[in-house]
């Protein structure tokens, strides 16, 4: 189902979807930029598959995982939305001109103007891009 796709943009509000979304993007090596916004703060991801780590990587961020789970309680901004959107946006045009993209995530606030890089390791032991196991793929 990804024949001929060259970037996959992520704009679920689901971690099951972006869990599928990250198997088949590692397991195909097709890269595909991750965005989630929770009240006036978002975070956006490159995940290049075979250079940087993926999702299940990124969901070890205990800070991530946090703000995901105050989602639930909180409304959501629409220009923390637009901020993400773009930025994820001119990540895509990267990888489609083949020009140098973002390593790590980015969070940003746009209540609090606060744009600010979070590194996130590779894991050897990460099922998907460590051990090439897709169990999002086989349910």
């Amino acid at each position: 189902f990804l024949k001929g796709v060259d970037v996959v943009m992520d704009g679920t509000d689901n971690l099951e979807a972006r869990f599928l979304i990250n198997d088949a993007c590692v397991k195909h090596h097709i890269p595909w930029i991750h965005g989630a916004v929770t009240g006036t703060e978002g975070i956006t991801m490159n995940i290049i598959p075979g250079t940087t780590a993926c999702f299940r990587c990124f969901m070890h961020h205990v800070t991530y995982m946090e703000r995901v789970r105050k989602r639930e309680r909180a409304g959501i901004l629409n220009t923390a939305v637009l901020a993400i959107a773009s930025l994820q946006a001119t990540e895509a045009l990267k990888v489609l001109t083949g020009g140098s993209t973002r390593k790590e995530a980015f969070h940003v606030d746009v209540w609090c103007g606060t744009w600010t890089p979070i590194t996130v390791e590779r894991r050897a032991s990460c099922p998907a891009c460590g051990r090439g196991i897709f169990e999002f793929l086989e349910e």
